[in-house]
């Protein structure tokens, strides 16, 4: 009996998270494997190429300078074996399988009206939000009701939490500890706004009563006449001089390397734009002025709103003390029974305080004359 012995040899290849729309593969994540350990992963898009790459460079040109990599094969052609995250159900699409959003969406939530995320943009239902979540696998939450605001005013929050405002001037609802009974913490500290606070705990309490930040000017009480000559700040803080009060302020200046990727432009107490909060601490750290955050936003914004409240000031100086004007119109009847139609002026003046007396007859218009027999 003459036994063969075959060698059957396994052939491996490339592991891809992803398939194209021309067919080529993308992403790879596991090198050297068989299409059948590739498929084992219960992703409804992973793939596999029979092209094994012995170097980085041969991946680079695949991936990022032709596009993909050609003879790409999808593992999963039905639901089977495939396992979707929370919130998504597999389903066909067009003969291939894909996770796709269960929104429990309800009428209600539908026609609810808009709401600020904790993402800070806005969105025009609940529903939406949810979608937004389940289809980027993000866990943004409703924030408050209404349109994302730049400050407090006209925020609103909701489960008993406070608007606090942030480095960036933009509005938060957080849950807020206004009562300090018991506090761990005992350390003396001075507010930026020269106010002493017996600890820390009383610090946040003023912040969340006055909705914006109160940094930490020093650690003890406030003085009079402190200077950074005899204000001690912690290891790693530099001393800046507060021009509003001229107090010492301790701030981090050492490692203030910025972020291109910080979008929140803000305006600063000292009238100046800034690309972003970082910009403006580099900025403040150079000068040795503490200089903060006045709103969100560009400078601008707080100019164009004081203009609008000087043309409102002169409207109402102008109209302070101007006559109403208003006409009635009137008939009288005369002996020899002619009619006259009459336009009577009535004038008064907000000192009357609404009584509309007939104070002068300035002008009389007989605009018709009707003779009527009776």
């Amino acid at each position: 009996l003459l036994l063969l012995a075959y060698k059957v040899s396994t052939i491996t290849g490339t592991c891809w998270l992803s398939k194209t729309k021309q067919n080529l593969c993308m992403g790879a994540f596991s090198l050297n494997v068989s299409k059948e350990e590739c498929c084992r992963n219960p992703s409804p898009h992973v793939s596999w190429t029979p092209q094994t790459f012995t170097s980085t460079g041969d991946l680079f040109y695949w991936q990022e300078l032709i596009g993909g990599a050609p003879d790409c094969e999808l593992c999963h052609d039905t639901c089977d074996g495939v396992k979707c995250p929370q919130g998504k159900e597999c389903r066909r699409r067009r003969g291939v399988p894909k996770c796709v959003c269960l929104i429990n969406c309800t009428q209600r939530l539908r026609k609810s009206r808009k709401i600020c995320g904790t993402d800070g943009k806005t969105y025009n239902n609940e529903c939406q939000l949810r979608r937004r979540n389940c289809k980027r696998e993000t866990s943004v939450s409703v924030a408050y009701r209404g349109v994302c605001r730049q400050s407090c005013k006209k925020v609103r929050c909701l489960d008993g939490k406070r608007c606090l405002e942030d480095q960036n001037g933009l509005p938060h609802c957080v849950h807020c500890q206004v009562h300090c009974q018991n506090s761990d913490d005992d350390r003396v500290l001075c507010g930026e706004d020269g106010v002493t606070y017996r600890n820390p705990c009383e610090l946040r309490a003023a912040v969340c009563r006055r909705h914006k930040s109160i940094r930490i000017a020093y650690y003890g009480k406030c003085r009079a006449n402190a200077t950074c000559l005899d204000t001690q700040c912690s290891e790693g803080l530099s001393c800046l001089i507060n021009p509003v009060n001229h107090q010492p302020l301790c701030a981090q200046c050492k490692t203030r390397t910025c972020s291109p990727l910080s979008r929140y432009k803000v305006c600063g107490t000292d009238g100046v734009d800034y690309k972003n909060y970082c910009i403006l601490m580099r900025a403040s750290c150079k000068m040795v002025l503490a200089i903060d955050t006045r709103h969100s936003g560009s400078c601008d914004r707080s100019m164009r709103r004081k203009q609008k409240h000087k043309k409102r000031r002169r409207r109402r100086k102008k109209t302070r003390g101007r006559k109403k004007t208003r006409y009635v119109d009137a008939v009288l009847r005369g002996s020899d029974g002619v009619r006259i139609k009459l336009r009577l002026k009535q004038v008064h003046s907000k000192a009357d305080k609404g009584i509309s007396l007939p104070l002068s007859l300035e002008h009389l218009f007989a605009q018709k004359h009707v003779k009527e027999n009776g």
